[in-house]
């Protein structure tokens, strides 16, 4: 249960560092969009995602894991 509670914590730092990257400006020289750096950490947050997702349908028998993963 520790490591789906790491996992968890993991989604959350990784969104966020998502959400930084996307809000730094890009260099000069390249067009506006969303740096690579920012679309990697955000695929790799929704790889954790599911991952957590998958571990809330395996632990059916603690019904406060989903509200815990949810807050």
């Amino acid at each position: 249960m520790h490591g789906f509670y790491l996992q968890c914590d993991l989604v959350c730092q990784y969104s966020l560092l998502a959400f930084i990257l996307r809000a730094m400006p890009n260099p000069p020289g390249f067009l506006d969009g969303v740096s690579e750096d920012c679309i990697a950490v955000a695929r790799h947050t929704l790889d954790l995602h599911q991952q957590c997702m998958m571990g809330l349908r395996e632990s059916k028998n603690d019904p406060c894991t989903k509200t815990r993963y949810i807050n």
